[in-house]
C-alpha cells in the first residue's frame, strides 16, 4: 500500500495517508510542540477511526507527562523512547536507522522501546517534528534510508516539516503550521483546537500548594535547553532581590539537574523558594500553569503559565518569535515579551547573533511596573 500522491501546485508532489493504511507516527522532543500537537488529537482519533487507519506514536519519554490517558488511547501503541537515544552524532544516528531494519537487528542494538518496531509493517513513517535542525538532519538521513523502509517496511517517509520549515517555520503561529501539516497529509480539514492542558487549574492548584505552601507566587523558569535563548542567571538574581521589594509573594525558581548550582546563592533568602532539580516535570508544568505571575525565557514552561493564565513576562532572543513565542491575537493570552532592543518582531524570522542578555534586569522590572498588579 503506497500513499496517495498529487501535486501540490509548487512543483512538489505531497503524499496522503490512504484509508486503510498501519502508520508511525513520530515526535522526538520539543514538549512546547508537544503540548501544541496534542490539541489536535481529538480530531485526529475522529479521522483514523473513519478511515480506518492504523496508528503508532514513537515519541521522547517525557512526552508521558504531556499526553492524557485518553489522547495515548487513539494510538493502537505509543513507545516512548529516552531523548538521547534519537540524538545524534552521525554514527549513532545511523545504528538508530539502520536498528529498524531486520536484516540488521542482529548486528546493531536497539535501545528501548524501538526494538518493538523491528520488523513491524508500516505503511507510512510520518514526521512530526518542525523545530530543530536535529530534526531535520535525522529525516533527511531516513529519507536518504527510504531503500530500507521500502523493502522491510513497505511504505514513505512523509518528510513535510524539512522541506517546509525553511520558508514556514519562523512565521507561522505552531497551531496553524500543525494544522496544515494534518490537513494536507490526512486530506481531511483540521480546525484550529482551543488552547488547552493536559490537566486542570484545579489540578495545578493542588499541586502548587502541595509542594509550594503557597496559593499565589511568582514563577521563574529561567532555563531552555537553547543557550542561546538562556537569559543570565544573575539577572534572575538580581530581579528576584528585586521582587522582594515590591511584593510578598514567594519566588519559585524551577530548573533542572544541570541548574542546580546557580541559585545557590539566594537559595536561603526568605521569599525565594528553590525548586532547581526538586521537581518532576509534572510537577514543575503544574507550578507554571497555577503561578500567579512569571518571567520565563522562551522555554515550554511558558506555555504552560501563559495557557494556565499566569501575568507572564517573557525575555526573548527572538529566533522563533512567531512560531512560539507571540500568540496571535485572537487567543487573548496576556503575554508581554521583551525582546534585544535591535530585534524586530514583525519580520519574525530567525535573527542569528542576537544575544537575550542584552534585556536588562532594569528593563523587566520597569515591565513589571507596568503590567503587575503588585
Amino acid at each position: 500500500m503506497n500513499p496517495q500522491n498529487e501535486s501540490n501546485g509548487a512543483g512538489q508532489n505531497r503524499a496522503r495517508v490512504p484509508d486503510g493504511a498501519k502508520i508511525l507516527l513520530f515526535k522526538y522532543d520539543g514538549i512546547g510542540d508537544m503540548l501544541f500537537l496534542r490539541m489536535f488529537f481529538e480530531t485526529l482519533s475522529e479521522v483514523l477511526k473513519k478511515r480506518h487507519i492504523r496508528a503508532d506514536f514513537l515519541c521522547c519519554e517525557r512526552f508521558r507527562d504531556v499526553l492524557t490517558n485518553e489522547e495515548k488511547k487513539i494510538f493502537e501503541a505509543v513507545h516512548f523512547e529516552r531523548a538521547g537515544n534519537f540524538l545524534i552524532g552521525r554514527k549513532k544516528l545511523k545504528a538508530k536507522i539502520l536498528s529498524f531494519i531486520p536484516k540488521y537487528a542482529g548486528k546493531i542494538a536497539a535501545h528501548g522501546k524501538i526494538a518493538p518496531l523491528i520488523g513491524t509493517h508500516f505503511d507510512v513513517l510520518m514526521n512530526l517534528n518542525i523545530t530543530s535542525n536535529v530534526e531535520k538532519g535525522l529525516f533527511g538521513a531516513l529519507k536518504g534510508a527510504q531503500r530500507f523502509t521500502t523493502r522491510n517496511l513497505p511504505g514513505e517517509t512523509m518528510n513535510f516539516p524539512c522541506d517546509k520549515c525553511v520558508t514556514m517555520r519562523y512565521d507561522n503561529f505552531v497551531l496553524n503550521l500543525y494544522r496544515d501539516i494534518l490537513s494536507e497529509y490526512f486530506d481531511t480539514p483540521f480546525p484550529i483546537p482551543s488552547l488547552s492542558l493536559p490537566f486542570t487549574k484545579e489540578q495545578s492548584l493542588r499541586t502548587a500548594v502541595d509542594v509550594l505552601g503557597e496559593r499565589e507566587y511568582v514563577c521563574f523558569a529561567p532555563f531552555t535547553s537553547s543557550h542561546t535563548r538562556n537569559w543570565d542567571a544573575r539577572n534572575f538574581v538580581f530581579a528576584a532581590r528585586e521582587l522582594h521589594k515590591k511584593t510578598r509573594l514567594k519566588i519559585a525558581i524551577l530548573g533542572s539537574t544541570r541548574e542546580k548550582s546557580i541559585f545557590h546563592d539566594i537559595q536561603n533568602e526568605p521569599n525565594v523558594i528553590n525548586l532547581v532539580n526538586k521537581t518532576s516535570l509534572r510537577q514543575a508544568m503544574h507550578i507554571a500553569a497555577a503561578s500567579k505571575y512569571a518571567i520565563v525565557c522562551d522555554t515550554s514552561l511558558m506555555h504552560f503559565a501563559r495557557i494556565g493564565g499566569s501575568n507572564c513576562i517573557c525575555v526573548s532572543c527572538g529566533d522563533c518569535n512567531k512560531l512560539f513565542v507571540e500568540y496571535p491575537k485572537e487567543y487573548n493570552i496576556r503575554q508581554t515579551i521583551l525582546y534585544p532592543e535591535s530585534f524586530d518582531p514583525a519580520i519574525g524570522v530567525r535573527h542569528s547573533g542576537l544575544n537575550v542578555n542584552l534585556i536588562t534586569p532594569q528593563r523587566v522590572l520597569g515591565k513589571i511596573d507596568e503590567t503587575w498588579d503588585l
